[in-house]
């Protein structure tokens, strides 16, 4: 799965396939409710965001597109393309809507610069978009590889960025400078993400996730307990605990969905732990944990369905 969520109230739970299929189902029975084709122009779906109020949903893919859909009528909202001036095509690398969904933040593969032996990169950015006009309100350079997660703070004042290039950045979008700039010694940075309530960030970097104050930049925790990658996380809605997807159909690692307790850093709870966990999400109530299992890119390229959607109930869980 490229995005999986549930909805505002809870009652369904909502994903996206490779393929570009945006799949309604009950969240307690598993059972489909509607199935939408929203692939578009996209040749298949890269990176994928839904807006907190689950109406509108952005796809990046191999159009050097992004394309904005509004979920209730099935309709294409706009698309955007590279930015004027640009002359070479960039495929979207990460996506993240603003909490209020009036504005989307865009992280971009940067072409390599010609000219130069060997072809040196140019800086990554992430642009944000408001939707309403398309106006470009900030363009935020820094990273020296592609970046592969981008998240706003819950009062979206804040933008994290992680990157290939092993570190992780957080900007404040007031001024659009750098506040701090985390250094991940496991390798590229995977996925960022910010507790409930904004005042932590959980950066995760090969087998290790590592937690910082957004106000000071001090690491406050690291976690570790995988063989190989963790690729997506969650907080609780409560922010005590941390859910962490990971493992690597390519390599046969496994390592499922782990659950943290943050105020000890230790691990509770680990399910399927023999495949790979590709996505992880709780419930607004915090009371069911879903996660995507097994599902290989290549095999769903070649349209050989692959992998499931599993849900928990999370009340009698540590």
């Amino acid at each position: 799965m490229k995005m999986l969520a549930f909805s505002g109230d809870g009652a369904d739970l909502l994903a996206l396939d490779f393929k570009g299929q945006f799949i309604r189902s009950d969240s307690r029975t598993g059972k489909e409710k509607s199935r939408l084709d929203v692939k578009g122009t996209q040749f298949y779906a890269v990176v994928a965001d839904l807006s907190q109020d689950g109406k509108t949903l952005a796809i990046g893919g191999l159009s050097n597109t992004v394309e904005v859909w509004d979920i209730s009528t099935g309709k294409l909202r706009r698309t955007f393309a590279n930015a004027k001036g640009q002359q070479i095509a960039s495929i979207s690398s990460a996506l993240a809507f603003s909490p209020d969904g009036q504005s989307l933040a865009v992280a971009r593969r940067a072409p390599f610069l010609v000219g130069k032996p060997g072809g040196s990169k140019a800086k990554q950015g992430v642009q944000v978009w408001e939707l309403s006009t398309d106006n470009s309100l900030h363009n935020l350079m820094g990273h020296d590889h592609e970046i592969t997660s981008v998240a706003f703070s819950p009062d979206g004042k804040l933008l994290a960025s992680g990157s290939k290039d092993a570190t992780a950045r957080l900007w404040d979008l007031n001024s659009d400078k750098e506040r701090f700039a985390f250094k991940c010694p496991k390798g590229g940075v995977s996925r960022v993400a910010f507790s409930p309530n904004g005042k932590r960030l959980a950066v995760a970097g090969g087998d290790t996730v590592a937690l910082y104050d957004t106000q000071t930049g001090k690491k406050l925790m690291e976690i570790q307990g995988y063989s190989h990658h963790v690729v997506h996380m969650a907080f609780s809605p409560d922010g005590k605990r941390l859910a962490t997807a990971g493992g690597n159909s390519e390599t046969g690692r496994g390592g499922g969905v782990k659950l943290w307790d943050l105020a000890t850093g230790q691990e509770v709870l680990t399910l399927g732990g023999s495949e790979t966990a590709s996505w992880v999400v709780f419930s607004p109530d915090g009371n069911r944990l879903a996660a995507a299992f097994g599902e290989d890119l290549m095999l769903s390229f070649l349209q050989f369905p692959t992998g499931e959607v599993r849900i928990w109930d999370a009340t009698p869980l540590p």
